[in-house]
């Protein structure tokens, strides 16, 4: 049998709050009898098995080195892509799309890349230094692909 939890919440949105949490419904329920009716019990399974499979992770290096992760959505075929973008108030970011079954892993994966491209001098300033820039601020840098050792526009 699987165990359950017992949420009591009330509010939507950014009203949204977890007021209490319980082992059994009847807790719960007891709990909103003696708090009044604008609360709402949410049903979880308790330690519910995390499948573990591959997916792809946009990983960003800000000018310090520092790493953060999110699940990225682009097509695989980028995977192997080293690229420099730029924020609007003109901090630059380097960004790997990488193949983990896990956030820490997708990391590991892209501080061994950062660090071997931050290593080579000129793989470093030619990714890293803009090869056009526009009338309005803007700038256009070269992608490097990892396996290929290639760069392209």
């Amino acid at each position: 049998m699987d165990k359950k939890i017992y949420i009591v919440t009330s509010g939507e949105y950014l009203d949204y709050s977890i007021h209490a949490v319980f082992s059994t419904k009847e807790k719960a329920e007891e709990y909103i009898q003696q708090c009044g009716t604008d609360y709402t019990i949410e049903e979880y399974d308790l330690d519910k098995e995390v499948e573990k499979k591959e997916h792809l992770w946009k990983i960003k290096f800000d000018k310090n080195g520092v790493a953060t992760a999110s699940p990225s959505f682009l097509i695989k075929e980028k995977t192997d892509v080293c690229f420099v973008s730029v924020s609007w108030y003109g901090e630059r970011f380097i960004h790997f799309h990488v193949d983990a079954d896990s956030m820490d892993r997708a990391i590991k994966i892209a501080r061994e890349r950062y660090a071997a491209i931050r290593a080579n001098s000129y793989i470093w300033l030619r990714l890293t230094n803009p090869y056009e820039t526009d009338g309005f601020g803007g700038s256009k840098f070269e992608k490097f692909n990892i396996k290929t050792n290639e760069f392209f526009k």
